[in-house]
């Protein structure tokens, strides 16, 4: 289990996070000796008459390894992939896939390896066409539909997210009717979220009431239709004063709700609008998004007006706590349970309605809290 800060947590957070663990002395751990070894040698083939693309460069993933970097593998001929940097030793998992010429991906299926150093490794793989995902929102939410989006990510079946076995991940807009397509995609377990003005989906199953979990469904080698349940969202306004009980202009109200993937991977819900496709098939596309993902602007805040009146739409009843930012004030320190203080208030909300706080601000630096 961890105790670190959900994605997306405010700097401030993560301050008091780290500096805990400053205190406690398990920030920093001595790593043992880096002892360099020869990389494994594989060789990737496609098996002739598969039905696959024949003049399409061949691509793979590797459990753990960045393999959308240009340098880690080399073509010497069509359907032929070869690299001389596998981990020797330790079992890896593999996917092999292709695009035609319409953009469909081809996929293999995924296959275990442990490559051995000083030898070639040879693997011969059968593409076959992704599935698609044909759905739409239930008619809980009205139509027209506003500002819809599903994020869908799919994990190979029988394997374990926390080794980071070949994922894909994609998103679709949903249109006004409320439906939507995700296309050629591999077989796999179904994880797919969806987020519109005044309702997100239903949470699916998971371990932790902190967090919104997406719906799942098994992918196999044909295409799924599907109907995804929805329920209402929550609107937070949080008043905002001084430390005289005056309206506060310009504080930032934030929060951040997360989605957990697989058990594993959480990031801010909605936020993960990328294509898995996307980092294979355009020059510089990873480096391109890691940007965008850095300066995209917070999805659930709001700063507060000159009556003091800070506004969030959106969000699902999982989120528990907020910030608020100021140049001149601050949340008053508080308890957060561990032993440490922390400014963060707590949230209950009740989803399809208006939930009301006040929160009174005291002036910047007036209580330090000492392990900042």
């Amino acid at each position: 289990m961890t105790f670190a800060p959900p994605a997306g947590a405010p700097w401030r957070v993560w301050a008091d996070y780290v500096w805990g663990r400053i205190r406690r002395k398990v920030l920093v751990v001595r790593p043992a000796p880096v002892v360099l070894q020869k990389g494994a040698m594989l060789k990737l083939a496609v098996k002739p008459a598969s039905g696959a693309p024949t003049d399409a460069p061949i691509f793979a993933q590797v459990s753990g390894l960045d393999t959308s970097a240009t340098n880690f593998w080399i073509r010497p001929a069509p359907n032929l992939l070869v690299t001389r940097k596998l981990p020797p030793g330790r079992r890896l998992t593999l996917r092999a896939f292709q695009f035609d010429s319409n953009g469909s991906a081809w996929f293999s299926p995924v296959v275990s390896l442990t490559a051995s150093a000083g030898q070639t490794n040879e693997l011969f793989v059968e593409l076959k066409p992704g599935v698609g995902v044909h759905g739409r929102l239930h008619d809980t939410v009205a139509r027209p539909v506003r500002q819809g989006r599903v994020v869908a990510h799919v994990w190979p079946s029988g394997e374990q997210p926390q080794s980071s076995p070949p994922e894909w991940h994609t998103w679709a807009t949903v249109r006004d009717d409320g439906a939507f397509e995700l296309s050629s995609l591999p077989e796999g377990q179904l994880e797919i979220v969806a987020l519109c003005d005044g309702f997100v989906s239903t949470n699916g199953p998971g371990q932790f009431p902190g967090m919104h979990y997406p719906q799942k469904h098994a992918l196999g080698t044909n295409d799924l239709t599907l109907t995804i349940g929805m329920e209402p969202t929550a609107c937070l306004e949080v008043q905002v004063s001084d430390d005289q009980g005056r309206p506060l202009k310009d504080a930032r109200v934030s929060t951040w709700p997360n989605v957990r993937y697989g058990e594993w991977a959480a990031v801010i819900l909605g936020s993960d609008c990328y294509r898995t496709t996307d980092f294979f098939r355009q020059a510089g596309a990873k480096d391109r998004f890691q940007e965008w993902w850095r300066q995209q602007p917070a999805m659930f805040q709001g700063t507060s007006t000159v009556s003091g009146l800070a506004v969030i739409l959106n969000l699902p009843v999982e989120a528990r706590e907020f910030t608020v930012d100021h140049p001149r004030f601050a949340l008053p320190a508080a308890p957060d349970g561990s032993g440490r203080k922390s400014r963060q208030a707590s949230l209950t909300l009740q989803p399809g309605r208006t939930n009301r706080v006040a929160v009174r601000l005291e002036p910047l630096g007036q209580s330090p809290i000492t392990h900042y």
